[in-house]
């Protein structure tokens, strides 16, 4: 959908999505903006599975610190029907020690109208499960909702996806895509595709600042009725400030992808720039590098 990522990669940022930024469960068909190397599916019904990685998590900057971000392995299954209907299932599972076999579950219904003319629509729920001991993605969020609606301008694909998030912390999520797909034939039945993209993420980002929350020590001074006074020493948990509905962000990426046939491998390098992050968030650009592989059983 994840899905600034996410920022879930745009999930609004530091994330594009805060917790399906990028849900991963992506639409099928062109509405999958969040993959746009990705070749079209065949005639409906489909079974898709998807299998992603990466130098950093799927959500973007979710991480406590830094250095506990070390890439993700993402499994996604999805199931169409002819008429739109879809359903999928993620797992992710991320390389760093200490962490859960899978730190993140997740289950999607949702349906796409695509296919009828140059303007395609979507609109997905999306369920997360995320265990306790998951350091990446802390369990202020458990579901979301999510509608994109895109157009073909011939010159260029432009889509607006809007992601409502809820659970621990409550967050609204618009991501804008632009991108322009330059497709080079290789040999007789297989193709590859160059796509330049632009997203820029705008949204609050409360499950940003949930995730960045740390305990500091507080001295609470009480006074009694015979004048004494008192003082006990204790954690409190503390949350930073966090900007209002703003720019999160946005992404460069230049996604590279050979369509073969059922199966396709995209290498996908990306240039993402944090704007107005929560007070102790990382406001640094970074440039990372995802490589995906889908295959097609039918």
């Amino acid at each position: 959908m994840r899905l600034l990522l996410v920022f879930l990669l745009f999930l609004g940022l530091p994330g594009w999505r805060p917790a399906a930024a990028q849900t991963p469960v992506a639409p099928p068909d062109s509405l999958a903006a969040s993959h746009p190397a990705t070749a079209k599916p065949a005639t409906p019904p489909r079974f898709i599975v998807d299998l992603t990685t990466a130098n950093r998590n799927a959500y973007l900057m979710r991480a406590p610190e830094a250095a506990d971000d070390h890439g993700y392995l993402g499994t996604q299954l999805t199931y169409q029907t002819r008429w739109g209907l879809y359903a999928g299932t993620y797992l992710n599972s991320s390389y760093g020690p200490d962490q859960p076999v899978f730190d993140d579950y997740e289950a999607t219904l949702g349906y796409a109208r695509t296919g009828h003319g140059p303007t395609e629509w979507n609109l997905q729920y999306t369920h997360l499960f995320v265990p306790s001991d998951s350091k990446l993605l802390r369990a202020t969020v458990t579901d979301n909702v999510e509608g994109s609606l895109a157009h073909d301008f011939n010159f260029a694909y432009a889509s607006l996806t809007a992601d409502a998030f809820f659970g621990g912390s409550r967050d609204l999520v618009l991501t804008w895509n632009v991108s322009r797909a330059l497709p080079l034939p290789v040999f007789a039945h297989d193709t590859l595709t160059i796509t330049p993209t632009f997203e820029l993420g705008t949204g609050t980002q409360r499950f940003y600042a949930a995730g960045l929350a740390r305990n500091v020590r507080e001295q609470v001074v009480t006074t009694k009725k015979n004048g004494q006074t008192k003082t006990k020493t204790s954690n409190v948990l503390e949350t930073p400030a966090t900007p209002g509905f703003t720019s999160t962000g946005y992404t460069l990426s230049l996604p590279v992808s050979l369509d073969m046939r059922r199966s396709s491998v995209a290498l996908i390098p990306a240039y993402l720039v944090p704007l107005h992050v929560p007070e102790w968030g990382n406001a640094e650009k970074l440039f990372y590098v995802s490589v995906e592989f889908t295959r097609r059983l039918w």
